[in-house]
């Protein structure tokens, strides 16, 4: 076993060496100094479970209850039945079905999409002539700058707000049990 001192009289040693400098002995030195008398900082198993208990904040596993577990397992269930009766149901389907009426059907889904694009257009003329009564506005200095100051106390009161929202959230503000 060394000497109680030893790794701190290696470490002067090595400084008075070459004080001043890049010393990669002294550094060696320094570094099993510190590994060797230092303790060992980590927290103990379960220190983040008893902390966050003490303070109120334990998170509930929500697979704990049995009402829980038992509704699982019931759509688990209804699941695997409807699993079960799909083939059945899909030929039965299929067989009262004709060719005509699945084209018949695809057509009309066609067209109803051609309907919605179209209506889509209609609604494209108001935004662009707002686009471009925008566009003039804040070409002028003093909208921009009305637009840029508004926008910036916007996000300044945005950013308070969410200072306090925050500030109450704190493990601080929590009582103890």
């Amino acid at each position: 076993m060394k000497h109680r001192h030893q790794d701190l009289e290696q470490w002067l040693a090595a400084e008075a060496a070459e004080p001043g400098s890049e010393n990669p002995a002294a550094e060696e030195a320094l570094g099993v100094l510190l590994r060797h008398r230092l303790p060992d900082l980590r927290p103990r198993r379960g220190f983040a479970a008893r902390v966050l208990r003490r303070a109120g904040l334990r998170r509930r596993d929500p697979f704990a209850w049995p009402t829980v577990r038992v509704a699982i397992a019931a759509s688990l269930a209804l699941a695997g039945c409807a699993w079960l009766l799909m083939p059945p149901v899909v030929w039965q389907l299929a067989s009262q079905v004709g060719l005509a009426e699945v084209l018949g059907a695809v057509t009309r889904l066609l067209a109803a999409g051609g309907e919605t694009v179209a209506r889509a257009g209609v609604l494209w003329r108001p935004m662009s002539d707002l686009a471009a009564a925008l566009v003039k506005i804040l070409g002028q200095p003093a909208v921009a700058l009305a637009v840029l100051v508004a926008s910036t106390l916007a996000a300044l009161a945005l950013r308070a707000l969410h200072s306090l929202i925050s500030l109450e959230r704190r493990v601080s503000y929590v009582r103890s049990h």
